[in-house]
């Protein structure tokens, strides 16, 4: 049993039973998993479990799949911070700095913008990668032959599949394992 468990589901218990209760489903992982949040009263769940020391952010937790991670994240500082409940054993780590080099600035290159995460994180396409973009789009429009599957079709775990999004104009590839299933 993890530490404060029991006193953890108890806040819970009394913080949601007999309340409304608002999921707001944000994405979902690979696995199908929902991603978001809870909120009871206007309040974050998440949010209350971590700023009250019942809970940590998993090593794993990615930022930038829920808008509230920034309070998240503050939260748990906060807990870390005030040695509450699963953090009173805490001991913050001691950041070396290691001298470096001054190597000048890092060289230009030639990018197109890809993505924006909700946390301001820029992802970029190199230029130079563009032929090796293009050569991997014609490859994927060669194995779609221009037939829809059958509405039948129900894709399993480990099938390749191939979708087209009619609003953007852009194919998505996804595979586990590797029965080349497709549809377009």
């Amino acid at each position: 049993s993890e530490p404060y468990a029991e006193e953890a589901l108890n806040f819970t218990r009394d913080m949601c039973l007999q309340h409304n209760i608002e999921i707001l489903v944000e994405t979902q992982d690979r696995g199908g998993t929902f991603i978001g949040s809870a909120w009871v009263s206007q309040t974050n769940m998440a949010v209350s479990l971590l700023s009250n020391g019942y809970a940590w952010l998993s090593p794993s937790f990615y930022p930038d799949r829920t808008a509230d991670a920034g309070q998240m994240e503050q939260a748990e500082q906060q807990a870390k911070q005030s040695r509450l409940r699963v953090f009173e054993h805490y001991q913050e780590e001691a950041v070396v700095q290691q001298p470096q080099e001054s190597k000048g600035p890092l060289p230009a290159f030639t990018a197109a913008l890809a993505s924006v995460s909700p946390d301001g994180t820029l992802f970029v396409q190199k230029s130079e990668e563009e032929q090796r973009v293009m050569q991997l789009t014609e490859s994927i429009e060669r194995l779609c032959v221009g037939k829809p599957a059958p509405m039948s079709f129900k894709p399993r775990n480990g099938d390749l599949v191939v979708a087209m999004f009619s609003a953007v104009g852009l194919r998505h590839t996804s595979a586990d394992s590797g029965c080349n299933c497709l549809w377009q």
